[in-house]
């Protein structure tokens, strides 16, 4: 679980993605314990969990003069779960691997923070461990984001993240002007939505 001591922390990019899939998780409640960051290797008596980590992230340079990057974070999700049968245990992942794959690949706060999510690779493992059937599913999901480091800057003051009261309120209307050089009519577009 994330104590409040994990949100005074500088934000890193690794940790920023970490944070925002944590966040998107725990807000689906899957009725599943959540750990990040967690041993990644725990015994067969503390199924079912989720674990959320980023251990890994490359930052390739933007330009020549200051330090800017395209960073890829590398975010590994691991799901584990028992069940009696085989067949239960395969149903098991499948169902929770897809309501991850939509809680991540949707999440307000993940789409928030990242440019692209380039790729995802997951792999499956399934054991037996005398009657009961164990399974885990790990998702390394790459994550990528700009970061720029400019040294006349201010270190940025210690902040809370993710904020615990934000709720994005829902989209009602939008309206679009398209500019035009002065003397042409002006287009523009207007969209309503609703519930």
């Amino acid at each position: 679980m994330i104590d409040s001591s994990q949100t005074n922390l500088p934000i890193i990019a690794r940790r920023l993605v970490r944070l925002a899939a944590f966040r998107a998780l725990q807000d689906a409640n899957l009725q599943i314990p959540i750990y990040s960051p967690g041993d990644w290797s725990t015994s067969s008596l503390r199924v079912p969990e989720i674990k959320v980590r980023a251990p890994g992230e490359r930052k390739d340079s933007t330009v020549k003069s200051m330090a800017t990057f395209t960073t890829l974070v590398m975010l590994e999700i691991q799901l584990r779960v028992s069940a009696d049968t085989e067949e239960l245990l395969q149903n098991k992942l499948d169902e929770l691997s897809y309501r991850i794959e939509e809680i991540i690949f949707k999440s307000y706060w993940l789409i928030k923070v990242v440019q692209q999510i380039a790729s995802c690779d997951v792999e499956e493992e399934i054991s037996s461990d005398g009657k009961t059937h164990i399974g885990a599913v790990k998702f390394t999901i790459a994550c990528e984001l700009y970061e720029a480091f400019d040294p006349l800057e201010d270190e940025p003051p210690l902040t809370e993240w993710p904020p615990k009261d934000f709720i994005p309120a829902p989209l009602e209307e939008m309206t679009i002007t398209i500019a035009e050089p002065p003397g042409t009519p002006l287009v523009g577009l207007d969209f309503k939505f609703q519930n």
